[in-house]
């Protein structure tokens, strides 16, 4: 129902919040959801040079990170044990796909791969 659905979710503009010492921008609020950008991978070897949008969502008591680009997850007991799971795996992933000899990979590694060049540089 449209009407109940607008009650979940409340759009607000970007705001900055400190977590984890680093900024992200909160850009959608939900019941026990909310997108954020993330602005920092935590890992002194690469740096974002592009946002990397993360839906945080609450499941009983365990948080979820996930980016739909990367088909990624963290989990954990709240939300920045969540992103910190989130921000390893991701770094994770670079340096695999970094390693592996590309015509290994199917389509969707190289496109994972593909994305992760694009907003990724090392250091």
């Amino acid at each position: 129902d449209k009407a109940d659905e607008s009650k979940d979710t409340i759009t607000k503009p970007p705001t900055e919040t400190n977590h984890n010492h680093t900024k992200e921008a909160v850009i959608v609020i939900g019941r026990d959801r909310h997108t954020i950008r993330i602005r920092d991978l935590a890992d002194i070897r690469l740096r974002l040079i592009e946002d990397l949008l993360v839906t945080l969502d609450l499941c009983e008591d365990t948080y979820t990170a996930y980016n739909y680009d990367l088909d990624q997850f963290g989990y954990g007991q709240s939300e920045p044990e969540a992103l910190d799971d989130f921000r390893a795996s991701v770094v994770e992933e670079y340096f695999f796909y970094k390693g592996e000899n590309k015509g290994n990979l199917g389509p969707v590694p190289l496109r994972h791969w593909s994305y992760l060049q694009r907003i990724i540089r090392e250091i």
